[in-house]
């Protein structure tokens, strides 16, 4: 068993898939648009996660009607009918209400004062025997409507919404391409790859054009494997039985429908096409999902931005983007922020045939590479630049990526002659972070880069990070994500283990993935470098006979995060965070003396926990496989405080969590324009080194609780950003101190670790945001 088949889905998406409804129980109100009304309704229930599907049958005889706390309307006369909601997991579903009477869904959570999650009501039109329908993604970012809405910023006029406008419009058509080559990329996603690019003066808002396209070509000569050489002689053949497809990267200046106004910063945009040669004059119309490594189609920008670099955020309640900064004009919004990627030649294959070997195209990468080089943060002034525009000027956003090391990466691949003709890519560079020093990088840093980490890691991973340093690291010497160094790679090492050992997730590609664990010495060699920063590493990673243990050969147990409740309180457990496990047990392992403590459900992956008397808890969660013929162990802390200010399942974003933000970050996330007491705590401010690139306002748009959900991942809440930074390593600001509340090395329960302990009560048991109207999103 290995982890390709056992999470098909988790290649080239983002580890949070923001989902949109957090596990739990909760009430589905059937309910009419008028009081009074009798008669008969079913409800079709789908969940995402693969359980059968669902219907739930009723009848009014005297409805309650519309209602602002629909909970209450499920008993006496009038009343509506209501059904028990069991979310197991934060997969998602779809519940679509058919009746002949103008019907209206509500979902209620459980808190005590229970509150309206989602109301379907046609938006209040009176629509007799109109199907109503409550949707909740598994993932808000990768829906299609997503990708229309990205294509919507970055295209308002749908001038590239087929491949043949999109060539027209950058004149590849009339003035042919500044460079053509073929190759295979052996590393990314295995096809045949014809590209072509141009470069020209950006005639309507200044600067350059740089306009990328690539016709994909596979072979699927063997059923679900269509990664292999033979794509290559398609694509030099120009076999047009196997271009599937065909992906665009234009790199400009956002042109805005609003006034025609121009983006502030050229910005990448990503584009995907199918092809189609039913006739001469067929379209090859742009694409809204794309599967580009047969685990499943997946909406645009995200398989594209997931290595490239980029940032998403959810639409707002009106299904547009939003602006990435506070003060993006129309023309910006669309930017993920995503980067090109370096050219790395000595990862591609090339043919034997005459004009078409990698001499032939050595010079034409270098200047594909060249061009890439000049959309770099920094590179203005570099020669190689002079005829794309004079490059890309530093950018005034003190937390975006710097690219240096991308810039160093290129230099270094070219022995710092980009800029000059015939100079040959040079595979043997390995960056200045990564030699051998005393005091500097151990012995065999070198080999790690050249082996595992350049050309595994490097593709994704110097797109990323920031200029800003993290606690351990807070001179300003930042982009500790970017990898450019030994120390930063390993200040890493115990999410390493996590995403490369554990869940098997990175190398974020599947191909990728499958070059990392088809050689043993790559698994060998990484784990030997991470073994001493990440204790028990052999114990859980080795098997008796020395060789690493593969992600999906062992179970993964996740109980959750410790938890602090009040007596007689439920609280949610959930194991939704293990992996490769089918079942779960919970039991109580210790307790305080002549406590009485129960779990509603001990066999199922998520329950509820209440306990009457004061003191610690501890809880064991056994996660088991049928298939692996294994189960792991793993144990949660409960505490039970009667001095605990609220109940877990009663706290909301905004009674009780945005004030937290107001109250401790403000001092350094906020441009200094926000009224007193409001809570703009991400910003996009120069003056502020730890500005986080968010729009900032409250608004009936998009609000400080949809932000904040950006960051919480209802799937394995303790990766959630809102707990991950302020209580982390990687943090501009500095591991933070007792007067924070976010220090998670003090025990349970106590003052020092007091706002950990609520975020963690808050996500747990749904994220409920509390708000008005306007600032909550359903």
């Amino acid at each position: 068993k290995s982890v390709t088949s056992a999470t098909p889905d988790k290649f080239l998406v983002f580890f949070n898939r923001q989902a949109e409804l957090a596990p739990g129980v909760y009430t589905l109100v059937v309910a009419t648009n008028s009081a009074g009304e009798s008669g008969s309704f079913s409800v079709l229930v789908k969940r995402n996660n693969g359980s059968d599907e669902q219907v739930l049958t009723g009848e009014w005889s005297n409805s309650a009607g519309l209602s602002a706390t629909p909970a209450t309307t499920c008993t006496g006369s009038p009343a509506n009918v209501c059904f028990d909601i069991d979310m197991q997991d934060a997969s998602g579903a779809t519940f679509e209400l058919m009746t002949e009477i103008d019907g209206v869904l509500y979902l209620v959570d459980d808190s005590e004062a229970a509150k309206t999650v989602g109301i379907a009501n046609a938006y209040g039109v009176i629509a007799s025997g109109v199907s109503e329908t409550l949707d909740y993604s598994a993932s808000a970012i990768d829906e299609s409507r997503y990708a229309s809405a990205y294509y919507a910023a970055v295209d308002p006029g749908n001038a590239r919404d087929t491949l043949q406008k999109y060539q027209s419009l950058h004149g590849f058509d009339t003035k042919g391409a500044d460079v053509h080559v073929t190759f295979r990329d052996s590393k990314d996603l295995g096809y045949g790859r014809d590209m072509y690019m141009r470069s020209y003066p950006n005639s309507d808002c200044g600067g350059q054009v740089i306009a990328f396209y690539v016709r994909n070509f596979s072979v699927d000569i063997i059923d679900g494997f269509a990664y292999g050489p033979v794509n290559l002689e398609a694509a030099i053949d120009e076999d047009l039985e196997y271009h599937f497809g065909s992906n665009a990267i234009e790199f400009s200046r956002g042109l805005s429908s609003v006034g025609d106004t121009c983006s502030p910063e050229p910005m990448a945009k990503f584009y995907t096409y199918k092809s189609d040669y039913s006739n001469p004059d067929a379209q090859h119309r742009r694409l809204l999902r794309i599967d580009l490594d047969a685990r499943g189609a997946k909406a645009m920008p995200q398989p594209c931005i997931s290595c490239h670099g980029g940032k998403l955020r959810p639409l707002d309640r009106f299904g547009r983007m939003v602006a990435m900064h506070a003060d993006d004009p129309v023309a910006q919004i669309g930017d993920t922020k995503a980067r090109l990627q370096a050219f790395e030649v000595d990862t591609f294959e090339f043919s034997e045939v005459d004009g078409k070997t990698r001499t032939d195209f050595e010079d034409g990468l270098r200047k594909l590479n060249a061009a890439i080089y000049c959309t770099y943060p920094g590179s203005a002034g570099h020669a190689a630049c002079d005829v794309h525009g004079g490059g890309l000027a530093a950018q005034s956003n003190s937390g975006e990526w710097s690219g240096d090391f991308g810039r160093d990466m290129l230099l270094g691949w070219y022995k710092n002659k980009l800029e000059v003709a015939g100079t040959a890519y040079d595979e043997g560079f390995v960056p200045v972070g990564w030699r051998p020093s005393p005091g500097g990088p151990p012995g065999g840093a070198d080999a790690l880069f050249k082996k595992v980490v350049g050309p595994n890691c490097f593709v994704c991973h110097g797109k990323r990070g920031s200029e800003l340093g993290s606690d351990i690291n807070a001179s300003g010497e930042g982009k500790d994500l970017d990898f450019s160094s030994w120390e930063k790679f390993i200040s890493h090492a115990g999410e390493i283990e996590q995403l490369v050992f554990n869940e098997g997730r990175m190398p974020l590609g599947l191909l990728n993935y499958d070059n990392f664990w088809n050689d043993p010495e790559k698994a060998a060699l990484l784990a030997s470098f991470i073994a001493p920063f990440v204790a028990n590493f052999e114990d859980k990673h080795v098997d008796a006979n020395g060789n690493i243990i593969m992600p999906g050969e062992k179970i993964i147990s996740r109980a959750g995060s410790d938890r602090v409740t009040l007596p007689g309180a439920d609280i949610t457990l959930n194991a939704q965070a293990s992996l490769f496990a089918e079942s779960y047990e919970w039991s109580l392992v210790s307790s305080p003396s002549g406590a009485s403590a129960s779990i509603s459900n001990p066999d199922a992956m998520r329950t509820e926990f209440v306990a009457d008397t004061d003191g610690e808890y501890v809880l064991r969660m056994r996660a088991s496989s049928a298939e692996l013929n294994a189960s792991a162990d793993d144990e949660i802390t409960i505490l039970v405080d009667s001095t605990l200010a609220k109940a877990p399942k009663n706290l909301s974003f905004y009674n009780d969590v945005a004030g937290v933000f107001t109250a401790n970050c403000l001092s350094c996330h906020d441009d200094g324009g926000a009224a007193p007491g409001v809570p703009m705590w991400w910003v996009d401010d120069s003056a502020q080194p730890q500005g986080i690139p968010v729009s900032k306002a409250d608004t009936p748009s998009l609000g400080l609780y949809e932000q904040a959900m950006v960051r919480v991942n209802l799937e394995y809440i303790e990766d959630s950003l809102l707990l991950k930074k302020p209580s982390g390593r990687h943090h501009y600001g500095g591991k933070t101190a007792i007067d924070k509340g976010f220090d998670t090395t003090e025990s349970l329960g106590s003052v020092a670790r007091i706002n950990y302990d609520l975020f963690v009560n808050w996500v747990s048991e749904g994220a409920v945001c509390g708000g008005t109207e306007s600032q909550c999103p359903r």
